[in-house]
């Protein structure tokens, strides 16, 4: 048994901590000045309309950025000292083959522009030199835990990124410090309720007014994964008609991660020559 550990969240996790934002609230008819930890608190502060906010990031140390990355780390292990198992830690690395893939939408597009915490990159190198994390090429770390996850059945996936529950076994929170076992047929539910939703989080759209509640309610009483995926191919040929098949499978090529070496998804092949 292994305990894979997504070390992408925690990198930004250790990041952002690190990195705060103070606000000051000025009111320029009476000069009274405070100051405050988070926007929301300072701008339901304000003395009045003509109340002026103003924000300053200020960045902690280095060696503090590490040091949480560390006692995250160790939180994660204490879980499961009682079951000693290998630990790995994985990183996304340079190059990513969904960037060829993607056809409707720029793939990640939405984080163009994103300003990533000051520390990423020590805390990164301080995963690979001190706690030999394993860093991806041409694909994510979402894709080495799937590799991983499906060759040693009964390991722990440690992560908060829901989609990884696609992949059958057990799944660790370690935010709400909750574990899940997920069946393989929520895994494939899970699966292709993203492909009707899309993702967000990585500018992947999906259908037209379908959220991840409306998606699963779509998939209610399907026996197995050939079932699903024809569902799936019916709903986005009546958006999208002639290119339904196309555009189902590049959204589940991008959502999808994988089960081993080159990996790519493709249509059950009972369920598309009945598509």
């Amino acid at each position: 048994m292994k305990l894979l550990i997504d070390g992408d969240i925690l990198c930004y996790r250790a990041g952002f901590a690190t990195d705060k934002t103070k606000y000051m609230t000025i009111n320029p008819a009476g000069g009274e000045v405070s100051f405050w930890d988070d926007a929301k608190s300072a701008k339901e502060s304000a003395f009045s309309n003509d109340t002026v906010v103003w924000s300053r990031k200020e960045t902690e140390p280095e060696d503090k950025a590490l040091m949480l990355i560390d006692v995250m780390l160790s939180d994660i292990r204490a879980r499961y000292t009682s079951e000693a198992p290998t630990v790995h830690l994985f990183l996304s690395g340079v190059g990513n083959f969904r960037n060829a893939i993607a056809t409707r939408a720029t793939y990640k597009g939405n984080r163009s522009g994103a300003i990533p915490p000051t520390h990423l990159r020590a805390i990164r190198s301080h995963l690979v030199s001190k706690h030999g994390a394993v860093v991806s090429a041409g694909e994510e770390a979402d894709d080495l835990l799937g590799i991983a996850m499906t060759a040693n059945p009964g390991s722990i996936c440690a992560s908060i990124d829901k989609d990884l529950l696609q992949l059958p076994g057990r799944h660790y929170d370690f935010v709400k410090k909750e574990e899940v076992t997920i069946s393989p047929k929520e895994a494939w539910l899970n699966f292709y309720s993203q492909v009707i939703s899309g993702d967000s989080t990585d500018n992947v759209p999906g259908l037209t007014g379908y959220g991840p509640v409306k998606a699963r309610k779509a998939l209610e009483g399907l026996k197995n994964n050939r079932a699903c995926w024809l569902k799936v191919t019916e709903l986005y040929r009546a958006e999208f008609g002639p290119k339904a098949e196309q555009y189902a499978l590049e959204c589940a090529r991008l959502v999808y991660a994988r089960r081993s070496v080159g990996d790519m998804f493709d249509a059950p092949q009972e369920a598309k020559a009945a598509a």
